[in-house]
Parts: C-alpha cells; structure tokens; sequence
C-alpha cells in the first residue's frame, strides 16, 4: 500500500521498484545520490527535478516521459 502522502511520481517509483525487485537504495546507488535523498524525492519533499530523467530511465517509467528530451519528441 503507498501511503497517501506520496506524489503520483513517487508512487510510480515505487511500483517500478517492486515490479523490478529493486531496493530504494539501489536506485539511489544508481542514480548517484544518497538513499535519503531519493526517499525525499519519492515521498515529494524534494522535486529532485535534476534527478528524475535517470530515474525514469533507470525505472522505464514511459508514463512520465523523459524530462530531458523536447515535448515534441516524446511518445503520445
């Protein structure tokens, strides 16, 4: 159960997480950042508006697109 305070990105993270049988920590390894500050990015204390195109990737999370590329480029 996600908790009620998480964002929507937050709560697609952690899906992704689960199908993927990944750790929070893991990603956060992979991303580059400490563990606390992706559990800041995920409950939407912090945007993490810097990291969220290497989560996205790191996740496919497809339904938030990729922050890094043009509108006009993303897949409708």
């Amino acid at each position: 159960m996600v908790p009620a305070n998480i964002s929507d990105f937050g709560a697609a993270v952690k899906k992704a997480l689960i199908d993927k049988r990944m750790r929070q920590i893991d990603l956060a390894e992979l991303v580059g950042i400490p563990p606390a500050y992706m559990s800041h990015i995920i409950t939407g204390r912090k945007s993490g508006a810097k990291y969220r195109p290497a989560i996205i990737r790191a996740l496919d999370l497809e339904e938030f697109g990729s922050e890094d590329k043009p509108p006009s480029s993303r897949a409708s």
